[in-house]
């Protein structure tokens, strides 16, 4: 009797660690290899049409792209019909303006300026300075944007180039861009007490603001 107990004691306990051997991956794996093949194929063609093909993406970004650049064309043109409208605008106002105000306007038009390290020359046309190395820079910039017509807007200007406005022993590096010239005298190993001299035009003194046609340059001892 007792050796029939521990036989059936046993059997009942290999049986329950077997079946708590057995992980749920295990259980899983168990399933999807019963599952049926139909059933299979049909789950892999719900999966495919879940799937945008890439071509219909691709169609419908280019059309995005084409949207986006037709409107940016539209408010282009709407802008440029607009600043054509104002430019036509400010042409027909000078035409009642007085006169002397259509002069302020072309005054404006060119700007004139001499200086040594960003420093301008006083009204005295004497400009004293300790440095022995430096640079004299002239310029001659136009607006960038104008109301006046172009024949109007030239009368701004020194009725001479730059360069030929200003006349020194030295000669000068020239550079033009975007509407700006620019005239640079360089000097260096300047002694203490040396003056440096230039002549200027009438009408470049005018724009300068100075009284002298006699710019002069003075080193500090």
């Amino acid at each position: 009797m007792n050796i029939i107990f521990k036989i059936t004691s046993f059997t009942l306990l290999a049986g329950v660690l077997f079946l708590t051997g057995c992980s749920p991956s295990d259980t899983e794996k168990q399933t999807q290899e019963v599952t049926p093949p139909k059933q299979q194929e049909q789950s892999q063609k719900l999966d495919s049409e879940k799937q945008p093909a890439k071509g219909e993406l691709k169609i419908t970004d280019a059309q995005k792209v084409q949207a986006y650049v037709d409107e940016q064309n539209r408010k282009m043109e709407a802008m440029s019909q607009e600043v054509d409208y104002y430019k036509q605008y400010a042409k027909d106002m000078i035409l009642i303006l007085p006169s002397d105000k259509v002069q302020e306007l072309i005054n404006k038009e060119y700007h004139y300026a001499v200086t040594i390290n960003n420093i301008q020359f006083p009204q005295s046309g004497v400009l004293e300075i300790r440095e022995t190395a430096f640079d004299i820079v002239f310029t001659e910039e136009r607006v960038k944007f104008s109301v006046l017509p172009e024949s109007e807007s030239v009368k701004g200007k020194i009725p001479t180039d730059l360069e030929d406005a200003v006349s020194t022993s030295a000669s000068p590096q020239t550079k033009d861009e975007d509407g700006k010239t620019i005239l640079t005298y360089s000097y260096k190993d300047l002694k203490p007490g040396e003056r440096i001299s230039f002549k200027i035009s009438d009408e470049l003194k005018k724009k300068l603001s100075v009284n002298t046609n006699d710019l002069v340059v003075k080193v500090l001892k």
